[in-house]
């Protein structure tokens, strides 16, 4: 009956009904061979947390149910919970991570076009004649007036605004999310 859906047919067409892995173990293959298959069943039978949703069909439990993992005698020794502390980490993750960062950048940009637009704005006015010293907002927007005349656009923006995210390249971006999602 479950020969023909997904996850059923995926690694016994492959040939793999059992794994057995070793210090390191590497998993390769093309497209469709049933790699992330294999890593999804292994995160979800050990509960392992996860950021990002993956394939799972209607019959995935049921796949899972029929699967038996092993945990080396290492693992029972291990001084913590596998399913509390371990994680699995995808590529949809690492793609996420690095789409994240080119947003919060693309914002951090388009503040600092506004930004820019309010200083030139206030240099313009130039300094408040008077100033209400019983209202806030207008002793506010005379220290705004201030600042923007003793200080260069970038040192203004800096101050105010910060710096982009370290742009990187994709593999630096994917070391730096591995390094920061990894615990000792």
């Amino acid at each position: 009956m479950f020969r023909s859906v997904y996850p059923f047919h995926v690694l016994s067409t492959m040939g793999l009904f059992e794994v057995e892995f070793d210090a390191i173990t590497i998993v390769t293959g093309g497209n469709g061979t049933g790699k992330s298959t294999l890593l999804n069943v292994i995160a979800q039978k050990l509960k392992l947390r996860r950021q990002t949703p993956f394939n799972r069909t209607e019959y995935f439990d049921s796949y899972l149910d029929r699967c038996d993992i092993q945990l080396s005698r290492i693992a029972w020794q291990l001084p913590y919970d596998i399913s509390e502390y371990g994680r699995i980490i995808t590529s949809d993750d690492v793609f996420d991570s690095i789409l994240d960062q080119r947003i919060k950048n693309e914002e951090i940009d388009e503040k600092r076009r506004v930004m820019l637009r309010e200083i030139d704005r206030l240099r313009d006015e130039g300094i408040p004649r008077q100033v209400d010293m019983e209202d806030r907002a207008s002793i506010d927007a005379f220290l705004a007036h201030i600042e923007v005349q003793k200080k260069t656009k970038a040192h203004y923006v800096r101050d105010h605004l910060g710096f982009n995210l370290l742009e990187r390249s994709n593999g630096e971006n994917a070391f730096q999310y591995f390094t920061s999602a990894m615990k000792p």
